[in-house]
């Protein structure tokens, strides 16, 4: 099992976009905290500036957000790669599998309950799906 960046450029944009998000944060603090407490804002004496540990935990917050949107714009999959052999006219062929690509999608809203020829939609659909899945090799 391997761990495997679609886009690892992403990771390396991280330091940066943190470093942006420092600046601003502090630009913005320091622009509030002086309107705050200028002498022609009324609101200075209504308005209770915040602490220095929520300022903190703000920033801190903010570049959480960031390394995990870096994270996922990375796009890190797991690749799993096993040797399958073959039975019938490949017989002895071997592939190497990768990344499976297929994802099972089943409708389960109210219309799936409906009657169609072959039975109820919903069941007639997992057999369906039963069907392929055990055709794939293991």
């Amino acid at each position: 099992m391997e761990l495997e960046l679609g886009r690892p450029v992403a990771l390396l944009l991280a330091p940066a976009v943190a470093a942006l998000l420092t600046y601003f944060h502090h630009r913005s603090f320091e622009k509030n905290y002086f309107r705050r407490h200028a002498l022609y804002n009324p609101l200075a004496r209504v308005v209770k500036p915040r602490s220095r540990v929520t300022r903190r935990a703000t920033l801190a917050l903010k570049l959480v957000l960031a390394a995990v949107l870096a994270a996922a714009l990375a796009r890190p999959s797991v690749v799993v790669e096993r040797e399958v052999l073959l039975q019938g006219p490949a017989e002895g062929a071997m592939f190497k599998l990768a990344r499976p690509v297929v994802v099972l999608v089943v409708d389960v809203s109210g219309s799936m309950g409906e009657a169609i020829p072959g039975g109820v939609k919903i069941e007639v659909a997992r057999r369906a799906l039963r069907g392929l899945v055990e055709r794939v090799p293991p």
